[in-house]
């Protein structure tokens, strides 16, 4: 019952939104210095269509042999080597700063931009790279296969939606955390936890 599952979302959120809140601080990365933006960007990257563990794996191995020489992801299930080229992209030096919020942006033709700039980023997890860049206060929506099932009842898996149907649909997430009085990154972020297995991810992979 669709009713039900969202008064239960709401109490969810009431019963941890201080979790969340608090979680979002530790992860909250200090923009001055780029390997922490590197990060999260590269993070990003290797999290579609993988297992949380593969992608923290894919994670530590990236920054291991960061502008070394070539990176590959062999060995790790699910991280395809198009990932590891679309990582190997990224500027490993101060020039990735260029790819945080500028002055005049709005969240979404921030998370527009990033999609036209980074490889490998489009409009799922150039929100994730957001949401991952400036947790407390992000106004855009990962809405990968488990936001899916939860915002479209009957969805199974993921798919493809145009970016119109994207905005309405993470209008509802915006929703969701204005009730609660936090940001919609952090909404995303419970509801994802809610939808899968009921339990807070602190999501220190950082």
């Amino acid at each position: 019952d669709t009713a039900e599952r969202t008064r239960a979302a709401h109490r969810y959120m009431e019963q941890h939104r201080a979790t969340y809140l608090a979680n979002a601080r530790a992860i909250a990365p200090n923009l001055r210095y780029w390997r922490q933006v590197w990060d999260r960007l590269a993070f990003a990257i290797v999290t579609a269509n993988a297992e949380v563990t593969n992608s923290v794996r894919a994670l530590h191995h990236a920054r291991r042999v960061r502008g070394r020489g070539p990176l590959s992801f062999e060995g790790i299930p699910g991280i395809t080597p198009e990932r590891a080229h679309y990582v190997g992209l990224l500027d490993p030096n101060d020039l990735v700063l260029a790819l945080l919020m500028q002055p005049g942006e709005t969240w979404h033709s921030y998370r527009m931009r990033i999609t036209d700039t980074v490889t490998g980023l489009a409009i799922t997890k150039a929100s994730y790279a957001v949401c991952l860049l400036y947790p407390m206060k992000a106004d855009v929506a990962c809405l990968d296969t488990w936001m899916l099932k939860l915002l479209k009842p009957g969805v199974s898996r993921f798919e493809h939606i145009m970016d119109e149907e994207y905005l309405v649909l993470e209008g509802h997430v915006r929703a969701f955390g204005k009730v609660h009085r936090v940001s919609t990154a952090i909404a995303q972020w419970a509801l994802w936890d809610f939808i899968r297995d009921g339990t807070p991810s602190p999501q220190r992979f950082f």
